[in-house]
């Protein structure tokens, strides 16, 4: 009949792909919070001499990278919906 319903598609595999994206957006998070805290500590321990400004920017470079991979993890997951 016209109109009518041919085929159903099992959602299921779509939506582990979207899970997926979301549990890499989160550890992504968590590395981020992580880089964050280097971030802070080798800003700190700079001023004793205790930490290199190579390690400082290295730390900030690590925020950056986490911040890009979460902005396109989300953009995979938007377009996975």
């Amino acid at each position: 009949k016209k109109g009518a319903l041919l085929f159903t598609l099992d959602p299921r595999p779509f939506q582990a792909q979207i899970d997926q994206s979301k549990a890499q957006i989160k550890a992504l998070e968590a590395q981020k919070v992580a880089a964050d805290k280097d971030v802070a500590r080798y800003t700190a321990l700079i001023a004793s001499g205790g930490a290199t400004k190579q390690q400082l920017e290295k730390a900030e470079a690590d925020v950056k990278v986490y911040d890009a991979q979460m902005a396109a993890q989300t953009e995979v997951m938007r377009e996975q919906q």
